[in-house]
């Protein structure tokens, strides 16, 4: 049963912002994964990918070729809709990849997903002394993703 893990910081003009990360089950022999998203990202990047429409399959066959004509110069504008390769139906998000393969991992939305790192970096500080306070995580071992 994944449990939250509530941390507070206190940025540069003295405003102190509360957060939550959610730490999974796991085994306390593996590391800790954080799991830490992207610019203009959140928890959901990591979570549930499949939001991102990103995750094609690979391995589905071309689709057929298409003759759109032969032309004496290079063609502008469209030559008919994009191909893509289509979507897996279902894909496993990274924490559940992880937790399955025995290790632990934390997620949460990081402040100012779009801004400098200036506060991210306060707050993460922050959940990292929130976790080495926590029973038994003193002497675990963290992987920042």
């Amino acid at each position: 049963m994944p449990t939250p893990i509530s941390f507070r910081f206190t940025d540069a003009v003295g405003t102190v912002h509360n957060n939550t990360a959610t730490l999974s089950d796991g085994s306390s022999g593996t590391p800790v994964i954080v799991l830490l998203h992207g610019l203009g990202g959140g928890a959901t990047d990591w979570t549930t990918p499949e939001l991102w429409k990103l995750h094609f399959n690979t391995a589905a066959p071309l689709p057929p070729n298409t003759v759109v004509g032969t032309f004496k110069s290079p063609a502008f504008g469209p030559a008919g809709p994009p191909v893509s390769d289509p979507l897996l139906p279902k894909i496993t998000s990274f924490p559940a990849f992880l937790n399955t393969n025995g290790f632990q991992t934390l997620v949460y939305s990081q402040i100012d997903p779009t801004g400098t790192l200036t506060r991210p970096t306060l707050e993460l500080a922050a959940l990292m002394r929130t976790l080495h306070s926590l029973p038994g995580f003193a002497e675990r071992s963290f992987v920042l993703l």
